[in-house]
């Protein structure tokens, strides 16, 4: 699936992460938390993410309020657990 995602602008507000589901978001340059963008819904049935974007893609970290620039390969659409709250080594 494409998205499509705005560059430059006011930044995107993070959403509620929820564990066990697929969230689609970005890991904080600052903090490494994983800030959630968007949690589809359960029927949504979607393997593959792939971001387009004319230019940084703003986004506000809601744990540390840190803004920033993102390129499309920066977002992770990802089954959510504990170990990837943050970011370690499992994610690249």
């Amino acid at each position: 699936m494409k998205l499509p995602l705005r560059a430059y602008g006011d930044p995107y507000q993070p959403v509620e992460r929820v564990l066990g589901r697929r969230n689609f978001g970005c890991y904080c340059v600052s903090c490494d938390e994983f800030v959630a963008l968007a949690v589809p819904p359960d029927f949504i049935v979607c393997q593959e993410v792939e971001v387009e974007a004319e230019g940084p893609v703003l986004v506000e970290c809601n744990f540390c309020h840190q803004v920033q620039g993102l390129r499309p390969q920066d977002f992770r659409y990802l089954t959510l657990d504990e170990p990837l709250l943050r970011r370690s080594s499992r994610v690249v």
